[in-house]
């Protein structure tokens, strides 16, 4: 819940009509009955990895 715990797709060239129609697809087959809200955002020189504690979450906590 929330814009805290979005999720994101940092993309470079071609990578960002890959994902946009990916989602394009997936809002058609109407798999899941809410709005996709991932964002698709270009990468730039303001990323940096997540705290330890982030990396691996779902091998982590799988359920």
């Amino acid at each position: 819940m929330g814009t805290q715990y979005r999720s994101v797709i940092f993309t470079h060239s071609a990578q960002r009509e890959i994902a946009l129609q990916t989602i394009r697809e997936i809002v058609a087959q109407g798999i899941y009955s809410d709005q996709i809200v991932t964002q698709v955002l270009p990468l730039d020189g303001n990323y940096w990895p997540a705290e330890a504690y982030h990396q691996n979450y779902f091998a982590q906590y799988p359920n």
